[in-house]
């Protein structure tokens, strides 16, 4: 058995942008990958204590003890040519502290795949996700609220601002981060029509074993879900939390998604956002997958 895969693919995320659809479609499968050379590693594999990614290879708080990073390498790999990692908290977190307001959206992302690379011994293609940034401000609200943490909408913003969503120097971090040999990036509203490209990016010739599951995994909360949870958690003992509210009144016909924003906010950031895609799709070492492209 080698001691290390000829290729090294990690998905990065980010948050948000149909990463657990991807992760559930490689999950399922799994066993047709691994007979054509492919070793698919998720969150199920890398988020059990003493499992990360950095306690697996000698740069995190809890690092397993006695194991070189060449053997938790070939342990991950399992003698297959090509080794794909899907994680998105590794770049950092979705939830952020209050005193984190103003820090731009996952900061330390090209450090710590350097240190990553480093400690691989080996080069890492890259593929990540970006999305509208109001969009993904919208979901990460409403993963707030599924996840307790209750508050209206516009103080969310204010701790959330749009202006620390840089895709553009996410992208330039890390495109030029130490041991990354390539990106590949696409945004999230092409997801779909781009799963075959996505997927060959990530398992090459192996993309034809993986389907597409069609359906949501993680669906954000519909207009009244959100009125539900803030209007039931004013009163007490009427909490409602966001997990029970999208059950109640799931996005539907009926019940539209919930946008944080009016109008203007959003036609203005609609510009800036193409602005940011043409940026990043002329910068070197960057693949942008488009739709027709």
């Amino acid at each position: 058995m080698p001691d290390r895969p000829d290729s090294i693919i990690f998905h990065i995320g980010v948050h948000k942008t149909a990463t657990s659809h991807l992760q559930r479609c490689l999950q399922r499968a799994r066993d047709p990958l691994a007979a054509a050379g492919v070793a698919y590693r998720g969150p199920a594999d890398l988020r059990l204590p003493g499992q990360s990614l950095p306690a697996r290879f000698g740069f995190g708080k809890h690092t397993q003890k006695g194991i070189a990073p060449v053997q938790a390498l070939a342990a991950m790999a399992e003698g297959a040519q090509r080794l794909v990692l899907s994680e998105e908290n590794f770049i950092g977190p979705l939830l952020r502290r209050p005193r984190d307001a103003e820090t731009p959206r996952y900061a330390d992302a090209g450090a710590r795949l350097a240190q990553l690379a480093a400690a691989l011994g080996q080069e890492v293609d890259v593929c990540m996700a970006i999305r509208h940034p109001l969009g993904f401000l919208t979901a990460a609200y409403s993963q707030s609220l599924i996840a307790g943490q209750i508050m209206p909408p516009q103080r969310f913003q204010r701790l959330n601002s749009a202006s620390a969503v840089r895709w553009v120097d996410l992208a330039d971090a890390v495109r030029q981060a130490a041991g990354v040999r390539s990106v590949t990036l696409w945004r999230y509203e092409d997801y779909q029509p781009l799963f075959p490209q996505i997927m060959t990016a990530l398992v090459g010739p192996a993309a034809s074993h993986v389907a597409y599951v069609d359906r949501y995994i993680h669906r954000g909360l519909s207009e009244a879900a959100v009125a539900a949870v803030l209007h039931r958690n004013k009163a007490d003992g009427l909490n409602l939390t966001g997990q029970a509210a999208r059950e109640l009144h799931p996005v539907s016909d009926q019940h539209p998604a919930f946008s944080g924003y009016d109008a203007d906010a959003l036609a203005m950031a609609d510009q800036g956002y193409a602005a940011t895609c043409d940026r990043i799709a002329a910068m070197q070492g960057i693949t942008f997958l488009r739709p027709g492209a």
